[in-house]
């Protein structure tokens, strides 16, 4: 099968205690040196004082600095270009044989509307079409399905290679295979067929692929 997540609360205490908090007690003396413009300051904003005593006194905490990250930063001030895929070569196959209502290969590939098949980077495709123009048949170079089989699917023979074939959503049948052992994505083919599509034509379609 092809495989297709703490201070006193009055700001008083011994020399002991405020050592134990890691804190060096400061007096009201101590906070006076230094001249008179201390002094007029102790006057007018002696309660404000004794609370900075109090502050300076309290228990020490290991201080916790959160940075802001710069991961984020960088991201978004730089960016990583990626190159295109290049795209596959020429399809190696022929198809032989076609369901009646394929009137030949799209001769404007820019009247195509792509879908989740057909719109993959690096590809290579060939689009056929009906009497009205409208997609038929898509083969495409370059990729497995981008989504499983939704209900059964069976082998199928690809010039020589097995693959697998069913019905998938809204009426399509999709098959796929690779070349040698699929690693290189240029060796990895699917193949669409659009509605209304009957189950013999897809197997008929598929057998009649050969290499030239």
């Amino acid at each position: 099968r092809l495989d297709i997540g703490e201070a006193d609360q009055d700001g008083r205490g011994g020399d002991d205690e405020g050592a134990e908090h890691g804190c060096q007690r400061r007096s009201v003396d101590q906070f006076l040196e230094g001249g008179g413009f201390y002094l007029g300051l102790v006057h007018r904003v002696g309660p404000i004082l004794v609370a900075v005593v109090m502050v300076a006194c309290t228990p020490e905490v290991e201080a916790t600095t959160t940075t802001p990250s710069t991961t984020a930063a960088v991201s978004n001030s730089s960016s990583t270009t990626l190159e295109p895929l290049v795209e596959c070569p020429p399809i190696p196959y022929v198809v032989s044989e076609l369901p009646t209502r394929v009137t030949g290969e799209a001769a404007d590939l820019g009247a195509i509307e792509l879908d989740e098949f057909t719109a993959i980077g690096g590809t290579r495709s060939v689009f056929w079409v009906n009497a009205e123009g409208e997609l038929a048949i898509a083969l495409i170079r370059g990729t497995l399905p981008p989504v499983d089989w939704p209900g059964e699917r069976g082998a199928v023979d690809v010039a020589g290679t097995e693959g697998v074939v069913g019905p998938h959503d809204d009426g399509k049948w999709v098959a796929a295979w690779f070349d040698s052992d699929g690693s290189d994505r240029c060796d990895r083919y699917t193949m669409v067929f659009y509605p209304p599509v009957e189950p013999f034509e897809v197997e008929s379609t598929l057998r009649a692929i050969t290499r030239p």
